[in-house]
């Protein structure tokens, strides 16, 4: 991915006629496909699972409510990707069983109130080699608008009486639920727990080496 996003950056550098960073660019477009991977590979699993529609709207769920919120990284792309595949597969797999309009009222309001606590409790998380531009009352509200946006969505799905609906709604609550949680003190700490675990398994295969990132 490095290799591939370092190319593509100094094509670009070569052919502009504007004075470009490759290494800034370089890392912008290695952040972009990586992104696009991962949401090829997931919705390629989902598409084996008939829950494609259930997969996305957890990933817009997690996804839109990150980019404020901010959380816990593994160590590797790689091992990013495959918590990923972990994480979000179960979550859109019981959106895809579940079209209960009770399960669905009770999982937002479970949402709300969990997620408003997260917000401001601990709201905005450490992002991955990025530095926080603004004070954290910007993400807190940020985020709390778009929780709003979400809930108030998920309200017109519930009184819509749309069964169809009920499972996109719950998948994304769901998300949105496993991002917050993300960003709490526990959810770094079980990242970190699952990237040492994923560490020590891949390091079986290569005879106690060490694991590089595989990006």
């Amino acid at each position: 991915m490095k290799g591939i996003s370092r190319g593509i950056a100094e094509h670009i550098a070569k052919h502009s006629n504007k004075s470009v960073s490759v290494n800034v660019m370089a890392y912008v477009l290695e952040a972009l496909l990586g992104e696009i991977v991962k949401i090829a590979v997931f919705l390629a699993i989902a598409l084996v699972f008939n829950c494609v529609v259930e997969m996305t709207a957890v990933l817009v769920g997690y996804m839109l409510m990150r980019i404020f919120t901010g959380g816990p990284h593994c160590t590797s792309y790689m091992r990013c990707l495959i918590l990923g595949i972990v994480s979000f597969t179960p979550l859109a797999l019981i959106s895809y069983k579940i079209d209960s309009q009770t399960i669905l009222a009770f999982v937002v309001i479970l949402s709300t109130l969990f997620s408003t606590f997260a917000i401001f409790q601990w709201v905005p998380g450490h992002w991955h080699q990025r530095k926080l531009k603004r004070p954290k009352e910007y993400y807190q509200n940020a985020s709390t608008i778009l929780l709003i946006i979400f809930h108030s969505a998920s309200t017109v799905i519930l009184l819509s009486n749309n069964v169809e609906l009920y499972s996109v709604g719950l998948a994304v609550q769901l998300g949105i639920i496993w991002q917050v949680t993300n960003v709490s003190p526990i959810g770094y700490k079980l990242v970190h727990i699952a990237d040492r675990f994923m560490i020590n398994a891949f390091s079986i295969f290569h005879k106690g080496g060490t694991v590089h990132d595989e990006s």
